[in-house]
């Protein structure tokens, strides 16, 4: 799952381009991949604009629904060492990369038979940017997956039921991952960036299932039996 919560103007403000369509833009402060959500992407085809793109690829040119796909295959992330081999996106590697614009991921614990999530984000909760690829369905719509990496050590701890963690893609080296003639292995070194800038917080254990705002939802929970904090 992930998580965008930052306004318009501060995901503007933050990477220095406008949003194609500005109006249509929504936060998602919980986004599981299983509706079919719009959320900002920076896409290689137009890197002057931040455009939305659908969390769960479908094959390029796709002309049936989202949802009847997902239901044969949920395709939410690929591994990045398995990319250039992967069936449906081995031929989008050099040609449709896009970083998803996002303020935070969920990683879960699990502890004495119970599972608890935590919210990753940046200290400063600033949006920060994620690898992807990305497929174009016949009638215009962006879908794309995110690119995972195996967990940090720093991580591993926590994420002890996925050890896999978005790559994270700073600002600098935005247009260096979108470009074509960049050698997908760049990731290889993207994927070792240091996380000193990024926190992480125990949610509710039925956080997803509380009565209250979403927004409310990501408040953070403390258990004695379970790191607070990486």
């Amino acid at each position: 799952m992930i998580s965008i919560t930052a306004d318009r103007i501060l995901i503007e403000e933050t990477f220095d381009i406008p949003f194609k369509y500005p109006n249509v833009y929504k936060t998602r402060p919980i986004v599981s991949g299983l509706k079919e959500l719009t959320l900002p992407v920076i896409l290689s085809e137009n890197t002057k604009a931040i455009d939305y793109g659908i969390w769960g690829v479908l094959p390029h040119e796709y002309e049936d629904s989202w949802k009847s796909y997902q239901f044969v295959s949920k395709l939410l992330y690929v591994d990045y060492k398995n990319m250039h081999s992967h069936p449906l996106l081995k031929s989008v590697v050099n040609n449709r990369r896009c970083v998803a614009l996002i303020t935070g991921y969920f990683v879960h614990h699990i502890c004495e038979g119970k599972l608890f999530p935590y919210l990753v984000q940046r200290h400063d909760k600033k949006p920060f940017a994620v690898a992807g690829l990305y497929n174009t369905t016949a009638d215009g719509f962006h879908t794309f997956a995110l690119v995972r990496k195996p967990a940090i050590s720093q991580f591993r701890h926590l994420n002890n039921v996925n050890a896999f963690i978005p790559i994270v893609i700073r600002k600098s080296q935005i247009n260096d991952w979108l470009q074509k003639k960049t050698d997908p292995n760049f990731l290889e070194e993207a994927s070792k960036a240091p996380t000193l800038e990024f926190t992480t917080f125990p949610l509710h254990r039925e956080f997803v299932k509380l009565k209250v705002p979403e927004i409310e939802k990501l408040s953070p929970a403390f258990y004695n039996t379970i790191p607070d904090t990486l």
